[in-house]
């Protein structure tokens, strides 16, 4: 019966074709199993809309968004959340929730493919393109991420790049 309904479904879609529809029904657990069909693409196309014009179908933006500001030092979930109007902890969850990280592992991860390109192009400081792309200098912080993440420090990724 569901199946028939699907294929009825299929069909069309106006309300004319709904009614051609219905008159073909011959029981009633047909016309059920119809409008059970119907209310539910009904309700799965309001739940994409909705995601689709709420935070959830916007984190391309904010991703996009972050790839333009990543070196911004005071970039973070609550710069976002300002900026998008929305909490920090629903932004934090529904990134961690597409992304698989936080959106501070997200920024910091943008920043390094900066830094790494830096690294090879350039005879700077790591300092330097550490504060450039928006690491804060002030601690060691960057050295121990770059070295957990990279594997070794970035002056010796500086040096293996370039041989």
């Amino acid at each position: 019966v569901t199946q028939n309904a699907d294929s009825l479904l299929r069909e069309e879609t106006d309300v004319n074709g709904l009614l051609r529809k219905l008159s073909r029904c011959g029981k009633a657990r047909e016309v059920d199993a119809l409008f059970e069909n119907l209310f539910t693409r009904f309700y799965n196309q309001q739940q994409e809309t909705a995601e689709k014009s709420g935070v959830a179908g916007r984190l391309d933006t904010i991703k996009d968004y972050v790839a333009s500001h990543y070196a911004d030092s005071n970039l973070t979930l609550k710069t976002l959340g300002d900026e998008f109007g929305v909490s920090p902890n629903y932004l934090g969850r529904l990134f961690k929730k597409d992304m698989g990280m936080s959106v501070q592992e997200y920024i910091n991860e943008v920043r390094l493919k900066h830094v790494l390109l830096e690294l090879k192009e350039t005879e700077d400081s790591a300092k330097d393109i550490a504060e450039r792309n928006g690491f804060i200098s002030a601690s060691n912080y960057f050295y121990t991420y770059f070295k957990k993440k990279v594997g070794v420090t970035p002056q010796m990724y500086r040096e293996r790049s370039r041989e």
